[in-house]
Order: structure tokens, then sequence, then C-alpha cells
């Protein structure tokens, strides 16, 4: 008897709900509440189409999360010129999410992989299985995954049906022979929406002959010699660029996810939960259809929602670092109970030094604990942070630990309803961790630096950042103002009134109209490319590029920051409070989000008002900033031991124009201001991998310029090139690139035979140390900063860190002792063998204070 049919649908959520939400952008719809609501009811019609209609045997949902990407860390240009998302639509995804979960369906995500390598990895597992997989996305660059049993459904559209791509369709559209060989054409075509650079003057139809013709990028490359003209030039030039992006387009199959059946399969919905979310959102009209499609459900389940169905919750594979998803194992413990009702009972073991605190994700217990005015004492561990130090960059969730270490299933939702089971996993993960700790030789790291740092983020997202809602408001007005005046200079220059907004409608005025650019570039949806770096190199040629430049700029600010901060404020205590990410990053670095703090512009004069507007908490208090001095190149001069440099540093020299008098040859006081800021594009820019080719471009001079640069900074810093081929050189032999303090970043592509890979894993080998040395530098800082704090009662407060750069809530009693020990405990974080700056401001506010 044959096998029925399994039939997946895998959902790819932000390109289906951006589809949903600018299908309507014209005529929105909003509710009785202001509400716009087309995101949430596009994406709710799709997908409920899919279900009575297609009738899937299972299904899912996957989601990008806020974290940064494998492949932005890779290039920090990739997705660099995305758009900010409309605050409507951020608005919507809590509601998609609340949706998702009414249907039973489980949303998948991974940390540091994009939703595109969800789908992959799963149709693929999928494959394996006996399914037949419909990835549902309106993007074509998933037709690189086509295969006979993994098709494309793109949804129905304005009318026209639901369109299902197979290798067939894919190859006749691209006149290629393998779906395979649509990653070789986005290398050379590029992607202006995702910032992948391709080669120069390859645009989608010369891209498709030639991969039809030599059959890859590699292939192409090696037969350069048969191309004529600009292409062959361009080619040969830009090889390594084509590459690269061959390397950032290709879907990756090996994302931190695993197919499960059971959990994919369809389920009934909770009806009660999504008759209660109609109603909130004033579906009215759905309701309606949802009650005559789910005529048999009992009545009294449409009003009341059992216990079975609270139950029956979907695995959110990745939640804990998306936002907008529930973090229902965020209080896992061991000794502490999970029921906070129990802890007064339980005091006197919490309290004891004696007694180690296990748990998972310990800040928010440390802040509830704080509350209910019990402080632990003893040792803590955090299975959660210590898998973050044994290997960074994988996913630290309580199921995916479970599953790699344990080899058990653990649903995170089920702990609601069996907490001890959660228990017995954390104490089985320390078992296993403490050794791998020691192995390592990451205790001391550990339990003198990441653990300690645990209380210390607690208590700093306690104490919360003031803000002048007042101030942020008069800025918005202002920033309107400039707006509005900006619209109608470009409307007049233009000569036409236009959606400035829109790239499509832009790039036909500046390049259609105004005919800015013959050679302009178009995306591979047919627009002209509009993004930051395509305006920049046009500003010289028409006034309209710098006035569009200058309404980015304003609209982004405004929206960002100006309009969304004041809706953050508590309403408990008139304050914001952040929250820090201690198992984000690879190098080690802390991260914020909800909101992100640590990402307030700074380098314009418009982005630094917003600073202006963070004042101290009251009357009694003044902001004070602390800030290490060029702390990466003194760190570089300490691990490179390079005698010209330390000796700059120690002679108290500017370090940049100490640079520019050696490659430039001139006596120090005589150095140019641009011979100066060529000197520090350097400085910063070689030991992240620079070539000429980018330092050319940032300094707009020629490549054998830039080449010329390069070859004497390695001259006079020849410690530099030997620590930059030495950490090249462990990294190779080890797999991992470490910190002063044995900080690991494990390089798994530093031996790999793709040039454009390795050279990845190369740069990194030489920026991990560096990064990673001043993130524990300033995290040693911030530990003994607050046991002092504690120690003698002060008043005021640590409230900011953001990178190299400490913000107080201070005291006006206690200032200058406030100074004295910040900058005490910050110089002698990490002895280096230069000398350690950190220059301390204070101010009515943070930008007067920086």
């Amino acid at each position: 008897m044959d096998q029925p049919v399994k039939k997946l649908f895998l959902l790819d959520a932000y390109a289906l709900i951006y589809r949903a939400f600018f299908a309507l952008s014209k005529r929105p719809a909003v509710n009785s509440k202001g509400m716009n609501t087309s995101a949430v009811m596009g994406f709710l019609n799709t997908l409920y189409d899919v279900l009575r209609n297609e009738k899937p045997t299972h299904i899912g949902v996957a989601f990008d999360l806020s974290a940064p990407t494998v492949r932005a860390q890779e290039f920090t240009e990739y997705k660099a010129n995305r758009e900010t998302m409309p605050d409507d639509l951020r608005a919507s995804i809590p509601y998609i999410i609340r949706l998702i979960q009414g249907f039973n369906i489980p949303i998948y995500a991974a940390e540091g992989y994009e939703a595109d390598d969800v789908i992959g990895t799963l149709s693929h597992q999928a494959e394996q299985k006996g399914f037949i997989t419909y990835m549902m996305t309106p993007d074509k660059d998933f037709g690189q995954l086509v295969t006979d049993k993994v098709l494309i459904y793109k949804p129905a559209k304005f009318g026209m049906p639901a369109q299902v791509c197979g290798p067939k369709e894919i190859c006749e559209k691209y006149g290629i022979s393998d779906p395979k060989q649509l990653i070789d054409i986005l290398g050379l075509w590029g992607d202006a929406s995702d910032n992948i650079p391709g080669i120069p003057g390859i645009g989608e139809k010369n891209a498709s002959i030639l991969v039809g013709k030599y059959g890859s990028v590699e292939n192409l490359i090696a037969h350069v010699d048969e191309l004529k003209g600009k292409q062959a030039e361009n080619v040969r030039n830009f090889a390594d660029q084509g590459l690269m992006s061959k390397h950032l387009a290709t879907i990756m199959l090996d994302a931190p996810v695993e197919l499960n059946e059971e959990e994919l399969a369809i389920h009934q919905p909770d009806v009660p939960a999504l008759m209660e979310l109609f109603d909130e959102l004033e579906f009215r009209t759905f309701k309606q259809r949802f009650i005559r499609d789910y005529g048999g459900v009992r009545s009294e389940e449409l009003g009341v929602r059992s216990k079975e169905s609270e139950m029956r919750q979907p695995s959110l594979r990745g939640a804990e670092q998306y936002s907008s998803l529930p973090t229902p194992n965020s209080s896992l413990i061991l000794v502490l109970s999970q029921d906070e009702f129990q802890w007064e009972s339980q005091r006197p073991s919490i309290e004891n030094p004696e007694i180690d605190k296990v748990g998972y994700n310990l800040k928010p217990v440390l802040t509830s604990l704080r509350k209910h005015g019990i402080v632990p004492q003893g040792a803590l561990f955090d299975v959660m942070i210590a898998h973050y130090l044994i290997e960074p960059e994988q996913r630290h969730t309580l199921d995916f630990l479970a599953d790699v270490y344990l080899h058990k299933e653990y649903n995170p939702m089920g702990n609601l309803w069996n907490p001890n089971e959660g228990d017995e996993i954390v104490q089985e993960l320390y078992q296993v961790f403490l050794p791998m700790l020691k192995e390592n030789g990451l205790e001391k790291l550990f339990y003198e630096i990441e653990m300690p740092l645990v209380t210390v983020l607690s208590i700093m997202e306690e104490n919360g950042v003031k803000i002048d809602s007042q101030n942020l408001h008069n800025i918005s007005e202002e920033f309107g103002q400039h707006i509005r005046e900006l619209e109608e200079r470009i409307y007049d220059m233009a000569g036409v009134k236009f959606n400035i907004a829109s790239p499509k409608q832009l790039g036909e005025v500046l390049f259609e109209k105004l005919h800015l650019d013959a050679k302009a570039k178009k995306t591979k949806t047919g627009q002209y490319a509009t993004g930051e770096e395509v305006l920049q190199k046009l500003a010289g040629k028409h006034p309209i590029i710098n006035a569009i430049l200058d309404y980015r700029s304003y609209t982004k600010l405004k929206s960002t920051y100006l309009d969304a901060l004041p809706a953050l404020i508590s309403p408990k205590d008139g304050l914001i409070h952040t929250s820090f990410n201690q198992a984000v990053t690879a190098t080690g670095r802390l991260s914020s989000n909800n909101p992100n703090l640590q990402n307030i512009p700074v380098r314009t004069a418009n982005g630094r008002e917003i600073r202006r507007a963070f004042v101290p908490r009251s009357p009694e208090y003044t902001l004070m900033a602390a800030d290490y001095s060029q702390i990466e190149l003194r760190i570089i001069a300490h691990l490179s031991g390079d005698p010209a440099m330390i000796a700059d540093f120690n002679l108290g020299h500017d370090i940049h124009a100490a640079t520019a008098a050696k490659v430039f040859h001139v006596p120090l006081d005589q150095v140019t201001k641009e011979q100066r800021s060529r000197a520090k594009a350097v400085n910063f820019g070689i030991i992240y991998g620079m070539s000429a080719f980018g330092l050319a471009e940032r300094m707009e001079i020629s490549r054998g310029e830039a080449a010329d640069i390069i070859k004497k900074y390695f001259e006079e810093y020849a410690g530099i090139k030997e620590y930059m081929n030495r950490s090249i050189a462990l990294a190779k032999e080890r797999g991992y690139a470490e910190t002063i303090l044995g900080r690991r970043r494990y390089l798994r592509d530093i031996n790999a035979a793709n040039g454009t890979v390795r050279n990845f894993a190369e740069r990194n080998a030489i920026n991990a140390p560096i990064q990673g040395s001043s993130a524990d530098m300033i995290k040693i800082a911030m530990i003994g900063i607050q046991q002092e704090l504690t120690r003698l009662k002060m008043q005021s407060k640590m409230i900011l860190q953001v990178h190299d750069e400490l913000v107080f809530d201070a005291h006006l009693n206690e200032l200058d002792t406030l100074k004295t020990l910040v900058n005490d405990k910050m110089v002698n974080a990490l002895p280096l063998s230069v000398p350690v700056i950190v220059e301390i401001n204070t101010g009515e506010n943070w930008l007067e204070a920086h």
C-alpha cells in the first residue's frame, strides 16, 4: 500500500509580512484604535488560504532574528542599505506571532542565520525524509534550492493564482542546466537589496549568458582571457568580489535547526486564542468565516481556553534572541525555585555562600530576587553563559543544549507544566560544561568576568536611563519641519512630485529624468540602485543628491529614535530599561535591545542631537561619561610588540599624526589634516583586513596610491605585519583565535579551499584578539566599579555601556570620588605595555558628557 504524501509548507515570515504590508500601502487597513492592520490581515489571509486550499500535512514558519548574521560578520556592508522597518509594520509583528501560535504552527529561527538558511536546512532535511516541500516565499533567491521534491510556492497576488516553481521553471527562466547555478548568476549579478556587489557591468541578462556558457563563477574567472573589453577587465579585477558575492548569495543548508515531524504536523487551532485575537484586531468578517469553517468546534470552546489547548504550544526555536517571541524558559534554575512564592522559604539556602547557585539565563532571576530583597551569595553558574564561552557562535537555547549535549528532546513550553524537567536539564548541563570550561582554559574568564558581570548587568538594567521626552518631541518637530522643507526643495529640483522613500520612483527621477548617470546599475527587480553608496558617488553631480541624503538622515533618525524612544519609557518609574545581551556577539562584546541604546548615532550633528535628550535622573545628579581613548590601537600595539607604535603611545603622541609622519616622511609638527586623516583610515582599517581597493574607495584616491601607503605603513610598523601573519598561522594551527585572557573564537574556515571564505576567517584571526581583549577589558572595569559602588553604598549609578564607553548617573556629592574610582578601575582593568588613557566628562545631558 502506498504511503500517504507528506506535504510540508515552510513560510518565509518577513518576506510574506512585507509583501502583505506594502500591497495595501496606498489604502492601509486601520481599525478603530488607529492600528494599521494591513500586515496582520494580509499574512492571515495568505496563511489561511494555504491551510484551507493546499491542505498541507505539515507546516512551519521561519523568522529572521535581530542578532548579527554570519554574513554581516563576514561582510559588514551586507544589507547595510536596508531601510528601517516602518513603525506600523514593527507594531504588527507581536500580533502575527500570536496568530501563528494560535494556529499551533511552530516557529523556527537560528541566531546568526537568516530565515532563508533555516528554510534551506529544513527543506534539505525534509527531502531526505520523503517530504514534498513547498518554500512559501516571493523571493526568487530560493530558486537555487529547488529539486523534484523541494519547490517554490509563490502566493496568489492581485487576482493571479499561486505559482509553483520547480527545476524546469528555474532553468528555463535563467537559461541554466541546474538550479544551483542561480547562485553563480547572483554572484555575478549581485543583489542591491542585500548590498551584495557582484561584478560591475554584469547584469541579470549577461550573468545568465555567462553562467550558461561557463557553468560557474570559478570557471568564468579561469577563462577570463576568452572575454573582451571592459567585461574582461571587470571579471579580472573583481574576481574576488564575485566569489565573495557568490558566497554571500548561497543559502546555507546547515543552520542549527532540526526537522521534527510531530512538531510540524498540522494540529487543530487554539480556537479561543484566535477568537480573542480577531476581536482585539476587529477582524469581524474573518471571524465569521473562521466560525463557519470550524463549525464543528463546541460552542464553549469559542470562549474558554482549556488547559489542554494552553499546553499545546509550538516550540520556539531561537526565541530568546527575538524580542517579539516569548522566552518561557528564561528563569529555569536549579537551587533557586522557579516559583517566586517559594523564594522566601528558600532564603537561607539562597543567601548561603556555601551553596552554589546553578541555573539558565540567571540575569532576570537575579533582578526578581533583588526586588524581593534577596541577594544570592556564593558562586553562580549560568549554563547559558558557560556554553557561550565554550562555543560562542552556536545557539545557546536550552532545547538546543539539551539536544546537542544530552541527546534529549526538551520543549521549553513544556516547562510550564513540568518545571522539574527544566531543572534536571540544567543540572545535567552543569555537569557537562564544568569540565569543558577547565579543559579549554576558560574557568578564570567564566568565574572572574562573565559570571560577576551577570549581576552587574542586572543592576544596570534595573537602574534605567532618563530621557527628556519633551526634548525629543521638540527635536522631532524640528526634524519634521526640516523634512518638509527638504521635500519641497527636492520636488523643485526634480521638477515633479514623487515618493522620495520609494527606490523605484527615486531611481526613475535621478536616472531617467535628470540623467545623472548613464551607466546607472539596476537591481535584480529591474529598479535602479539608490543605496547610500550609490548616492554618495553622485554627490557632486547635482544638488538634489545632498538634499536626498539629508532627507534620509532626518527621516531615519526621527522614526528610529525621536518618535520611538518615548513610547519605551516605563510607566512605573519614568525611565527606559534596556536589556544587555551577554551571549550574542562572537567577539565577547555586549549588545543591547529593547531599545538598542548602543546604537545612538554620534558621527553626525543630527545624530548627536538625540544624545542631548538623555539626561540625569533628578536635579541631584549629573551625567558622566568615561571613554577609553583609542583602546583597540593600544591593544594592537601591546599584542604586536611593535617598538615604533609602543614608543608613540609611551611618548604621548597623537597616534594618527605620528603614523602620518612616518608614512609620509614629514616632521610630526608638519603633518597636514589630510595626511592625518589618511593615516587614521589605515590605522583603523589595516588590522581589519582593509585592502588597497578598500582604502582607495574610502579615501577617494587611486588604488596605486593606496597600495603605496599600506606598503610604507608596514615598513614603519613591521611588528604589526608580523603580528597579523602570526595570528593567521596560529589560527590555522589551532582552529581558533583567542584574546589576552583566553576568550576563544573558533575559525573553522581558516583552512578552507575557497579563497574568499578563507580570507574572511583570516581577517577574524587578526581582529578577534583585539576586539575581544577590548571587550574583556571594559567588562573587568564594570565589575570593579559596581563592586565599589555597592561597597561604598554610593548613590551614583552605572547606567550604560556602549562598547568603549561607560555612562553614569553621578550624584553631585560624589562626583570627585566617582571620577577617581572609575578612572582607576578602567585604567588598571587589563595592564598593557602602553599607557591606557580614559577621558572623563560630565554634562547636563549625554552629548555634553561625551
